[in-house]
């Protein structure tokens, strides 16, 4: 970042990144919408930690409400998961 400024390194960075993964992703899982989807859930994470690292006195907060926010995701998504009974094999 040096050469180029830190929001300029972040986004060429982030974009490589990004690119690279949705690429895998489209191997890995033969779709080109799930690879898409894979690929915008990233481009918002990376969005919302550079805004993070730029907003230096409310980093905490917002920290704080994205994983509050995250949290609540993954229970929602678990909330049918039986996870006390190991002769369920629809958790594959």
């Amino acid at each position: 970042s040096e050469h180029f400024g830190f929001a300029a390194a972040f986004f060429v960075s982030a974009a490589f990144v990004i690119l690279q993964i949705a690429l895998y992703a489209k191997s890995l899982l033969k779709s080109t919408r799930r690879a898409a989807i894979v690929a915008a859930i990233l481009g918002a994470l990376y969005g919302y930690l550079y805004l993070v690292l730029r907003a230096e006195d409310y980093a905490l907060l917002a920290g704080s409400i994205a994983l509050f926010i995250g949290l609540g995701v993954v229970m929602y998504l678990t909330r049918d998961v039986n996870w006390f009974d190991p002769s369920n094999s629809d958790q594959t």
